[in-house]
């Protein structure tokens, strides 16, 4: 593992306030198999300014905060917090700060006989650009890969490219084409989705969110059809039992009382709705939780 000084000659590391970066194996470079290359995260100056030709790897940068502007062959794009995109071989692109805030920025290099058809699938095929509806879980996972990176661990290229081929697989559920939509329409459902996700034990129906987050009813179900490829009422559910289960984990509790702590009345109502979400019904998952902790 390496680390660019603040002394290198290069115009681009001196427009970097602070970074951690990584390499590792260069020299694989016909190799089928998914490899990660390099990879890192910027803090840059209000004077970045990123301008390539192209790139010899493929690779995918992830905005975490800042705001900024990306160039693809004459095409300008605005990019910002939960924005991704991708270049490699042949791409040419520039990158520069343009907000107040300036960028903070995550990327991550990599080659492998799949990667095109990988990106392709996700809806990044270098040189586009999305958005992503949970910023939280990229940003993790971004994260999670420059984290064993730098570490340079015996088994860190493996490890890397195991986390990003995950990673592939989340950007898949939710990138969402940055032509697709409007910012203020995505922000809208992510006010709505951390609504659900801090009251989901008090609010019971499409309506009751929609009185508690003053957005119509029948805009809401576009918002979640367009980013969560699911209903309100379904993400709802999703949310109360998964807390149930979390309860029926915690200890020796009747599945009737946890039905009551949800808002169930009818234990068999829940039961039923338990078993939609988490597959098996409540006393039997109490009862393969009590087995699993019975081997501690």
């Amino acid at each position: 593992m390496q680390n660019y000084s603040r002394n290198s000659k290069s115009r681009h590391l001196f427009q970097v306030v602070n970074a951690r970066r990584f390499w590792l194996d260069l020299n694989n470079g016909e190799s089928k198999s998914l490899r990660v290359i390099l990879g890192g995260v910027e803090q840059c100056s209000a004077e970045y300014v990123c301008q390539r030709e192209e790139f010899p790897f493929y690779c995918l940068e992830f905005v975490a905060s800042g705001q900024g502007k990306i160039t693809f062959s004459e095409r300008n794009y605005v990019i910002e917090s939960g924005t991704v995109y991708s270049y490699g071989p042949g791409i040419q692109h520039r990158i520069s700060n343009t907000g107040k805030a300036p960028l903070t920025k995550y990327y991550i290099s990599f080659y492998g006989e799949n990667v095109l058809s990988c990106l392709n699938d996700i809806g990044l095929s270098p040189g586009n650009i999305g958005r992503v509806k949970n910023p939280e879980l990229v940003f993790q996972t971004f994260e999670l890969i420059i984290t064993n990176g730098c570490l340079n661990m015996a088994h860190a290229g493996k490890t890397c490219a195991s986390v990003l081929e995950s990673l592939f697989f989340i950007l898949k559920d939710c990138v969402i084409p940055y032509k697709s939509t409007s910012s203020k329409a995505l922000e809208s459902f992510q006010k709505v989705k951390n609504l659900i996700d801090n009251h989901f034990l008090e609010l019971k129906s499409l309506q009751e969110v929609s009185k508690k987050c003053g957005i119509e009813p029948a805009y809401l179900c576009r918002l979640f059809k367009r980013f969560e490829h699911n209903t309100v009422q379904q993400y709802l559910l999703a949310r109360k039992m998964n807390y149930a289960a979390e309860i029926l984990q915690s200890g020796d509790v009747l599945v009737k009382e946890v039905a009551d702590r949800i808002g169930y009345s009818d234990p068999y109502q829940f039961s039923r709705a338990f078993k939609k979400i988490v597959g098996i019904a409540p006393d039997r998952f109490a009862r393969l939780n009590t087995l699993f902790q019975s081997h501690k």
